[in-house]
Order: structure tokens, then C-alpha cells, then sequence
């Protein structure tokens, strides 16, 4: 079951990135940007949470983050 976060806090953004694509924002994070992914079982847990969500755009349902 997914935990929701309701919280009233306003989160800022330290960088925001945007692509058409899983694999373009994927590549952003990974080719683009220095730094941002250090380790490879992060990168593969992004990689399918772009995915997901991608998917759920063009499905137009719901995307929730596992």
C-alpha cells in the first residue's frame, strides 16, 4: 500500500527537469548532470520510476511512486 504524503509543508526544488521522454529525462540525470547518481541501484530505481510515470502519462491515469 503506498504511504501518501499529506504534509503543509511547501517543498522547494533545488533543480527541475524536464523531458518528452522516460529515456530523455533518464539521460539528464545520468549523462547531463554531474554528480546526481552515485550509485547504480539508484539509477536503475529511477530509470523504472521514469518509466512508470511515462506510462502513466500516456495512459492518463494516476502515477504513484513506489
Amino acid at each position: 500500500m503506498p504511504i501518501t504524503c499529506r504534509n503543509e509543508n511547501i517543498r522547494q526544488y533545488n533543480k527541475i527537469f524536464i523531458g518528452d521522454t522516460a529515456k530523455e529525462v533518464g539521460i539528464l540525470l545520468s549523462e547531463k548532470e554531474e554528480s546526481l547518481i552515485s550509485k547504480i541501484d539508484h539509477a536503475l530505481y529511477l530509470g523504472r520510476e521514469l518509466q512508470k510515470a511515462e506510462e502513466c502519462i500516456v495512459k492518463n491515469i494516476e502515477y504513484i511512486q513506489d
